[in-house]
């Protein structure tokens, strides 16, 4: 975390186990994800070994130095299940110790759930082994929201057009469309990307490539000028107990309207906090949780629309006094040491570089719900790319991205 530009802590390092490696895992491409490289830095600096299953050894993850060994494994995430259970049990293997267990995907996330019996040497929460596959699917956190009471937009995964059209008959424009399964994203998705329809004409266009049977979520969109989005990250025991809670906004993000975030700022809310730990209790979950809400402000509830049973990429948002985040939790928790107490630090912010840069554009160019702040962020300030004790990761990132973009110009 970095202020005004030179690096400052969230206070003491915590005491870890540095004789417990941490392993992190993920399913198929994984070239941009800064959250991967957040997890290596943070148990990094803490003198706890860490490893990673990649596909390439091309990845900025793979330059940073506190990353003790890449685990060369390709996957696509259409492989038999049986095949990306070997690929975690080799990785394991390759660790050569029991190792703290860390999902970097929700595929991945599933996986470990299912499959932990087969995978003794992965340390991990005792959690129901198809839950994280419920919360994962956009349908199943529609049914698990509705049984537990928890507010949701209204939603509907059609079969085909005539229930397409049965949905959009009764619902309120604007609509989102999103890829609701695990899996079933990465090789056969129902739409491109998550995507925003206005009325009934965008949603014709919109689903013009969509082939019926393929996995697809339709959802009431609510409306930036009426609603703040916020996170929950958390980890949870194995009676659901929270054992730590964060809370933050979204304040841009790219694609505007559906995308990721790419300025985001912590924030204490214990309204929202109480709420989302009254739903993990609910539903039974154990492990670390990532949660989109959404305030709505017309009828003044807070909606769930993501829940990732995982830790979010932009977990690094989330600190406390005591020098604790999420995935630092999770590996004190899982080796049996207590979780120091401390408080929320407010108002630090996440920045994801270039993306949050061409936000910050499309608010001045009038999209909603991406104006100020500024594009330049000061005061404590973690960045998704570049860190002054780590830099190799945020050079590999931009040779990346011009090797990118001189693959455009020659087409």
């Amino acid at each position: 975390m970095t202020r005004g530009g030179a690096r400052t802590g969230a206070g003491a390092l915590p005491d870890l186990d540095t004789s417990v490696p941490g392993v992190l895992f993920a399913i198929g491409d994984h070239t941009w994800d800064y959250g991967a490289l957040a997890t290596i830095r943070t148990l990094g600096r803490c003198g706890v070994p860490t490893f990673a299953m990649v596909p390439t050894l091309d990845l900025p993850v793979v330059a940073s130095k506190y990353l003790t060994e890449a685990i060369l494994i390709p996957t696509t995430g259409d492989e038999p299940p049986d095949a990306l259970v070997d690929a975690m049990r080799r990785t394991c293997e390759a660790v050569g110790r029991p190792a703290v267990a860390i999902a970097g995907d929700d595929e991945s996330a599933v996986l470990l759930a299912r499959h932990a019996g087969e995978l003794p040497d992965a340390l991990l929460p005792r959690v129901a082994p198809e839950l994280p596959a419920q919360l994962a699917s956009k349908g199943g956190l529609a049914t698990l929201c509705e049984q537990a009471g928890a507010p949701t937009p209204r939603s509907a995964m059609p079969a085909d057009r005539a229930e397409v059209e049965a949905f959009a008959a009764t619902a309120t424009y604007p609509l989102v469309l999103k890829n609701p399964e695990p899996f079933s994203r990465l090789v056969t998705p129902g739409v491109q990307r998550t995507t925003r329809v206005a009325d009934a004409d965008e949603l014709e266009q919109a689903l013009t490539g969509w082939r019926p049977g393929a996995p697809l979520l339709i959802q009431e969109f609510i409306p930036e000028e009426a609603s703040q989005d916020w996170y929950v990250e958390g980890l949870f025991d194995d009676d659901s107990t929270p054992l730590v809670v964060f809370t933050g906004r979204k304040l841009r993000a790219y694609p505007v309207s559906t995308g990721v975030g790419t300025l985001n700022e912590s924030a204490a809310n214990p309204q929202l906090a109480q709420l989302a730990t009254d739903f993990v209790r609910a539903i039974g979950y154990a492990g670390l949780a990532d949660m989109d809400w959404r305030l709505d402000s017309r009828d003044g509830q807070y909606k769930l629309l993501d829940f990732n049973p995982r830790r979010g990429a932009q977990f690094r948002l989330f600190q406390s006094t005591a020098g604790i985040d999420v995935v630092r939790a999770l590996h004190l928790h899982l080796t049996g040491r207590a979780i120091p107490p401390g408080k929320q630090i407010e108002g630090i912010r996440h920045v994801v570089g270039l993306q949050d840069q061409r936000a910050y554009l499309a608010g001045r160019r009038g999209e909603a719900g991406n104006g100020a702040p500024g594009p330049f962020q000061r005061g404590l300030v973690e960045r998704a790319w570049w860190a002054a004790d780590d830099p190799k990761p945020a050079v590999s990132f931009g040779r990346g991205l011009a090797a990118k973009a001189a693959g455009r110009l020659r087409r």
